[in-house]
């Protein structure tokens, strides 16, 4: 089949097994993170599709209705344009940031279970994730990870990927979401900055839109790439 044909019947938002290498625990883990990560693609195309749907519905249904002075429903419309696009999208935004960076440490955590089982296979026993106790006993989640692969996988430029302070960064964002309710604390606002991270002026809430949370995909999913294959 060619590259054209591959494309055509290319399933969307789902990996194509063909282009990974399912001999080694890389490549499994990044098909099965793609497994995951793809269809999040999917909900961030349809999710914004939907508010463009319904965002342009009230305006259009708000200019009919200044059209004959019916001043109540113009208002009630354009207040929920406001609301949508101030309050709904960027909450919506934050939840799938932190499906995502769930889906990435998650895959790492599979990766170092293959690393494990692939070990085992060759008759050498190293210990589980769940056992690995580092020497940086704070190391926890994708720290944890990323420790436990450069110990029994030898892979130690994980960190020193172009993506990792973004993706760093996009850690940081989701802490700020589970544990400070999406404001960012006055000693993490510069990094933020750095990568163009937009926060409320208001009270430095995170404001996540559209093309905050689709760069953030595609630098996860990059990063997934060159690390793992």
């Amino acid at each position: 089949m060619s590259q054209t044909e591959s494309e055509i019947y290319k399933v969307p938002y789902f990996p194509s097994v063909e282009d990974y290498d399912l001999n080694t625990a890389g490549g499994q883990a990044c098909y099965l993170a793609h497994m995951d990560l793809e269809p999040m693609r999917g909900l961030i195309d349809y999710s914004d599709k939907a508010e463009n749907f319904y965002s342009q519905f009230l305006i259009k249904t708000a200019q009919k209705a200044n059209a004959h002075d019916d001043m109540f429903t113009y208002s009630h419309c354009m207040d929920r344009v406001m609301i949508l696009s101030a309050r709904i999208t960027p909450l919506g935004n934050n939840a799938m940031l932190l499906m995502m960076m769930s889906v990435l440490e998650e895959a790492f955590n599979t990766w170092c279970r293959l690393v494990e089982a692939h070990e085992k296979e060759k008759g050498i026993n190293i210990p589980t994730l769940a056992e690995y106790s580092h020497k940086k006993k704070k190391d926890h989640g994708l720290d944890k990870a990323i420790s436990y692969l450069k110990e029994y996988a030898g892979i130690d430029s994980i960190k020193q990927d172009q993506a990792w302070g973004y993706v760093d960064v996009i850690r940081t964002a989701r802490n700020m979401i589970v544990h400070n309710g999406g404001r960012v604390k006055e000693s993490e606002r510069g990094k933020m900055d750095q990568f163009n991270i937009g926060m409320r002026e208001e009270d430095h809430g995170l404001y996540i839109d559209h093309d905050t949370i689709e760069n953030m995909y595609k630098e996860i999913m990059g990063f997934i790439d060159r690390v793992m294959k």
